[in-house]
């Protein structure tokens, strides 16, 4: 018969000491890594969200640009009809709340721009971003030349604006 072999106390603390510490590591790098994985995906959606909001942003422009054409055109025709429809003071108002395909194709831009600017982590663009969607929306819409022409001139300040903070988020992407 083999006898037992026993394991004296004075090795089997230094024994215990040591894998408690091993596993120590390994759970401590395994969180590093898991840190460094997370803020690497974080990184990653930071990156992807600037880079369609910088592609956004040109087309919520082309699309104000085309809106300001229909209010236009929408201006025009409303001058034309303007002898059936009277002097209603609300005419314009309604007759711009009219639906016209540019128009609907403005409000889905800033509804996207919206969304993409909610994931932007840097809080001044993301309020930029918000500032351009309301006056994108808002500058077709005014009832007032002088109303458009300001909420536009607006517009584009915020544009500059945040086109100065997209550049500088952009240029500090690794």
């Amino acid at each position: 018969m083999l006898a037992k072999a026993a394991i004296p106390g004075s090795v089997l603390w230094p024994l215990l000491l040591g894998s408690g510490l091993t596993l120590l590591a390994q759970w401590s790098n395994l969180a590093y890594q898991t840190r460094r994985q997370r803020e690497a995906r974080r990184a990653d959606f930071q990156r992807t969200t600037l880079l369609q909001l910088r592609d956004m942003l040109g087309e919520v422009d082309e699309g104000v640009r085309r809106a300001m054409d229909a209010r236009s055109k929408l201006s025009d025709e409303f001058e034309r009809s303007r002898a059936e429809l009277g002097d209603d003071p609300d005419g314009w108002k309604a007759f711009l709340n009219t639906w016209h395909p540019d128009m609907e194709v403005l409000r889905s831009l800033t509804y996207r721009l919206r969304l993409l600017g909610a994931g932007v982590e840097h809080e001044p663009l993301r309020i930029a971003v918000e500032h351009i969607s309301r006056w994108a929306w808002l500058a077709p819409l005014a009832t007032t030349d002088k109303d458009s022409n300001d909420a536009r001139e607006k517009l584009t300040t915020e544009q500059i604006k945040a086109v100065d903070l997209l550049g500088e988020q952009l240029r500090k992407l690794p």
